[in-house]
C-alpha cells in the first residue's frame, strides 16, 4: 500500500498527514490556509521549512471523502516494548494527543447486522468522527480497528498520540499478534486467514510511517470514562442516520 504525504503548512493543526482528508480538515474554511501533496517526506518537509518550496502536486481540496463510509487506567500498553516501530523518544511532551475509540455494531430482529465508528478528540472538536463502518463484515472488531486508523490518520506524523480504548483485540493485533502472522504468511493458527488483516496490514503501514511515538491504553469495560462514552456515541448515533 502506498502512501502520499499532505503538508499543512497554515491551517487550523498545521503538520504532515497521511490522507488527503485530514489535510482537508485543517484547511477548510480556514483563511490563508496551504497544503500540498508529496510522495516523499523529504518534499513534505521541504515545504513546511521553506515559504518558496514549489510542487506541482498541489493538494485538489475537492477529493472525495472516505469518512462517511468508513485519567487512571489498569492497563496500559506502550507499542515500543514490542517492535521496532515505535520510539518512546517525545511521549512526554506537551503535545500529545489523547484520543478514545470506539467501535460498535448492533443486531437488530433477525437483519444484518451494522457496524459504526467513533473517534472522540475533545467536546465539539472538528476531528470528531462519527460514521458507519464503510467495509464488511460489520462486526465491532472491525470497526474499531477502523477507528484506531482514523484517530491516527488525523494526527500529524509528528504529534505523539495516545490512544484510549476498551477493545483488546485492537491492542494484541497491533503490538504482539501481528509479529507470529507475518512469519506465518497471515495464515493463523487453524490455518485460515486471519481476520480483518486488510485493516491490521494497513494499521502497521500507518505506525511505520509515523515519525512519533503511539501508545495504547486499555480500560476495562467496567471503567469506561466519559471520553470512551462519548466515542460510543459517536459511532451508535452514526449507524440510526
Amino acid at each position: 500500500m502506498f502512501f502520499s504525504y499532505y503538508a499543512v503548512r497554515k491551517g487550523r493543526c498545521p503538520g504532515i498527514y497521511l490522507h488527503s482528508e485530514a489535510c482537508r480538515l485543517q484547511v477548510k474554511y480556514y483563511s490563508g490556509g496551504e497544503s500540498k501533496r508529496f510522495d516523499t517526506l523529504r518534499e513534505a518537509r521541504e515545504y513546511m521549512n521553506a515559504g518558496n518550496w514549489s510542487s506541482d502536486s498541489d493538494y485538489d481540496s475537492d477529493e472525495d471523502s472516505d469518512y462517511n463510509d468508513s485519567d487512571d487506567y489498569s492497563d496500559y500498553y506502550d507499542s515500543s516494548d514490542d517492535s521496532g516501530y515505535y520510539s518512546d523518544d517525545t511521549t512526554s511532551s506537551d503535545s500529545t494527543m489523547y484520543i478514545y475509540i470506539k467501535g460498535v455494531a448492533i443486531e437488530k430482529n433477525g437483519e444484518p447486522a451494522r457496524a459504526g465508528v467513533g473517534v472522540f478528540f475533545g467536546t465539539s472538536d472538528y476531528r470528531n468522527i462519527g460514521a458507519k463502518l464503510g467495509s464488511y463484515p460489520q462486526t465491532h472488531q472491525r470497526a474499531e480497528l477502523t477507528a484506531l486508523k482514523w484517530a491516527l490518520l488525523n494526527t500529524s506524523i509528528d504529534v505523539p498520540v495516545v490512544v484510549t480504548t476498551n477493545n483488546t483485540y485492537v491492542i494484541q493485533c497491533v503490538t504482539r499478534w501481528h509479529f507470529r502472522w507475518i512469519e506465518n504468511g497471515w495464515v493463523n493458527s487453524r490455518g485460515y486467514e486471519v481476520a480483518n488483516a486488510d485493516l491490521i496490514k494497513e494499521i502497521l503501514e500507518i505506525m511505520r510511517l509515523r515519525q512519533s511515538s503511539v501508545k495504547l491504553v486499555h480500560v476495562p469495560f467496567e471503567d469506561l470514562n466519559r471520553p470512551i462514552e462519548q466515542a460510543r456515541l459517536l459511532a451508535r448515533v452514526a449507524i440510526r442516520v
